[in-house]
């Protein structure tokens, strides 16, 4: 007799899980939608946050940048100023070769040209072309 009865146990069993199969695979599918959505959701605020945080820090170096050389005399505040006084040095004068100006020129130009690059971000959509970063 208990044989008879485990039987029907296990056949009510089997159908009850037979009549839940398609709610639990519903739920399941529910709950990973839900969790791709998240996911998404997490990756668009987390991409958003770390643009507004480059962007915050292209501001900042943007406004270090521009106030480097405030303190600088006018004279020597440009990389095109300074070129033409060189420039004009070397075509009026014989002492720019003896005092090996040319060599110097590269430490000369560097503080300006690092200025330039600060900002400049050549995976921008809107970059300048590094021909358009010339003084």
């Amino acid at each position: 007799m208990k044989g008879a009865a485990v039987d029907d146990f296990d056949s009510v069993q089997n159908e009850l899980a037979m009549s839940l199969l398609p709610l639990i695979n519903t739920l399941h599918n529910k709950v990973l939608e839900t969790r791709r959505l998240r996911a998404e959701r997490l990756v668009v605020r987390r991409q958003q946050d770390i643009q507004d945080e480059l962007d915050v820090c292209k501001g900042q170096s943007s406004l270090e940048a521009d106030n480097l050389f405030e303190d600088v005399v006018d004279e020597y505040a440009s990389l095109s100023i300074i070129k033409s006084h060189l420039e004009k040095w070397k075509f009026q004068h014989s002492s720019y070769q003896q005092a090996y100006v040319s060599l110097c020129l590269p430490k000369l130009f560097t503080p300006f040209v690092k200025l330039q690059l600060v900002t400049w971000n050549p995976l921008e959509v809107k970059a300048k072309e590094l021909d358009g970063l010339r003084c």
